[in-house]
């Protein structure tokens, strides 16, 4: 299409622990100087997306991990999850609440993209979101989207321009005037009790 006009596929055939790395570096770098695999590009990180489909056990977490290193967009579709634990204790607890072993580990990964550390060291955080393609296309049809952004900068909801920052102190206003309501009553209670207490004591 137009918009692939004067651009060309390039296919590296190495391990994702080595080649994704050395791709990113040479990506993002800024033109003229060198990488690993020749000059940088100088591509802005919000300008590149990393996608693994059917990443299989540990290569889901691999893919996440090093994208967000650098920073950049990612979307995985996992495989073949495993429980890591010892004792398999993820395992037992996705039997205990019903639900198969790949969903639990497929949420704690797009937990820990967006754990309050991930991406710090980089200025960059990470919104993350789970879908499901059609079953009949791949039996394993989970994926995890994760969008990276600047720290400190505006996260549109809705329209909206607000950063998080500022979204959780709304959240954190508005969770205490709650507070403050529902226990209200219990303070007018609590101040009568102790005033018929104190009745009850000056009169003995």
């Amino acid at each position: 299409g137009e918009n692939y006009e004067g651009k060309t596929l390039e296919y590296r055939y190495e391990c994702l622990r080595s080649g994704l790395k050395v791709e990113l570096e040479d990506i993002l770098k800024p033109s003229g100087k060198s990488g690993s695999g020749g000059g940088g590009r100088g591509i802005d990180s919000t300008r590149v997306l990393v996608i693994a489909c059917h990443a299989c056990q540990h290569l889901t977490d691999e893919t996440l991990e090093i994208a967000c290193s650098f920073g950049v967009h990612v979307t995985v579709m996992p495989c073949c999850q495993k429980d890591p634990t010892d004792g398999s204790s993820y395992k037992a607890f996705a039997k205990q609440i019903g639900i198969g072993i790949g969903l639990l580990m497929d949420i704690l990964a797009a937990g820990k993209v967006m754990s309050w550390n991930n991406g710090k060291d980089i200025d960059s955080k990470y919104q993350v979101r789970m879908t499901a393609m059609d079953e009949a296309i791949p039996p394993q049809n989970r994926m995890i989207l994760c969008k990276a952004s600047r720290r400190g900068e505006g996260v549109n909801r809705g329209g909206g321009g607000s950063s998080e920052a500022q979204r959780l102190e709304v959240a954190h206003e508005r969770l205490e005037t709650a507070y403050r309501k529902a226990h209200s009553g219990d303070d007018a209670h609590s101040q009568r009790r102790h005033y018929k207490l104190d009745t009850d004591s000056a009169t003995i």
